[in-house]
């Protein structure tokens, strides 16, 4: 599972950036570090558009405006280049088997390029509709691409690409790789989830009455995937599922914009969203960060009028949970460490605002890139 979860966080205005040209900038190595949350390496590099992270963090991809696409180790090391014109979108395997770039809702722009463990392109081709959006299986066996109201399901070979065409009901919003051959789909205009097979086959679905805006993300191996809705009440519904379709459990909380993360072995939920509150009989939507278990404890929630955290990262048994406090009244945001109970553990400042912050599905490796120009990786050791 390569999760992809950037934001756009703090504004650029108002900072001198550096022009670098088309190079990357010199490679800055870190030392050993000390620290439970620390920085690896860092590169200049202008124009960033979209990163990418491997689910095991050993590869990473940038993407800038000119469309060159960049492969990196876990050591920093630039191992190949390619050149994809009109890509804003791109995603890696484990390892590097496979990568693939395409450009997102763009009626113009409808080729996906697949790229092998060299970066060398070996198939495109060209749908019918615009591209929602496209994953690849974390072994790299498989891709998944969302267009409109279907799913072309895509299995690399040396001899091209067998593709298949699956028809929904729903507009696809958001694709997981299940068990096998299976994908999570969570749609809208025929609001749901449900767990599709390669064929087609429909093994399950979910979808109240009324339940709008599914989040949803799988477990590593597919076995669990975490669900949140919005209801009609104003509440978010957040559940587990197992992939036979058997709820494991179910909590609500007030609140609005809800989007879901499920730590690799499947062990804790995190739940980003906005909660309302009022404040000197102000009504005003506040940010927060949600953790479950599934257990009475340990859950917990970070946010409020003093921080404004965003998810990160997770742990892959749900040990510690990276938050990035976006809070206006600080200077620089700060990427906080805590553990499965809430407590803080490290804080690590950012060297300036952050435009882009993604992590890898096991959640050790986070890669960043700054309003200065610096792509970086960051790495959870042992905390």
């Amino acid at each position: 599972m390569n999760v992809r979860w950037p934001y756009a966080l703090l504004p650029a205005a108002g900072l001198a950036l550096a022009l670098w040209g088309g190079r990357a900038g010199a490679q800055t190595p870190m030392p050993t570090p000390a620290e439970p949350l620390a920085t690896v390496w860092r590169h200049r590099l202008p124009d960033l558009y979209e990163i990418a992270i491997s689910p095991n963090g050993d590869r990473m991809l940038s993407l800038d405006g000119d469309g060159l696409i960049r492969a990196f180790d876990e050591a920093g090391k630039v191992l190949w280049t390619h050149q994809a014109p009109g890509a804003d979108r791109i995603a890696v395997s484990r390892g590097g088997s496979l990568s693939i770039a395409y450009a997102a809702n763009h009626y113009l722009q409808r080729q996906v390029h697949f790229l092998n463990a060299r970066g060398r392109r070996f198939a495109t081709f060209e749908l019918d509709t615009p591209i929602r959006s496209a994953i690849i299986s974390p072994d790299g066996r498989y891709v998944a691409i969302a267009a409109g109201r279907s799913i072309v399901f895509c299995v690399p070979t040396t001899e091209g690409i067998r593709r298949r065409i699956i028809p929904l009901e729903g507009e696809v919003t958001q694709l997981h790789f299940g068990p096998g051959d299976a994908l999570y789909v969570a749609s809208r205009s025929a609001d749901g989830v449900r767990l599709v097979k390669s064929t087609g086959r429909v093994l399950w679905e979910y979808g109240p009455p009324g339940t709008t805006g599914y989040s949803i993300c799988a477990s590593e191996d597919g076995k669990l995937v975490a669900v949140a809705g919005h209801r009609p009440s104003g509440a978010i519904e957040v559940s587990l599922f197992g992939a036979d379709g058997s709820r494991k459990w179910t909590v609500t909380r007030p609140g609005r914009g809800a989007r879901i993360r499920l730590s690799a072995a499947g062990a804790a939920v995190l739940l980003s969203y906005e909660h309302q509150s009022e404040h000197a009989l102000q009504q005003q939507f506040e940010r927060r960060l949600a953790y479950f278990s599934g257990q009475v404890e340990p859950s917990w929630t970070k946010g409020g009028a003093y921080t404004a955290p965003l998810f990160v990262s997770v742990d892959r048994a749900g040990d510690w949970v990276v938050g990035l406090d976006t809070q206006q009244q600080v200077s620089v945001p700060r990427f906080r460490l805590y553990g499965k109970h809430g407590e803080r553990r490290w804080i690590h400042t950012s060297p300036a605002p952050v435009l882009i912050a993604l992590s890898s599905a096991q959640g050790r490796h986070i890669a960043v890139y700054h309003a200065n120009e610096v792509l970086e990786l960051l790495k959870v050791h042992q905390p």
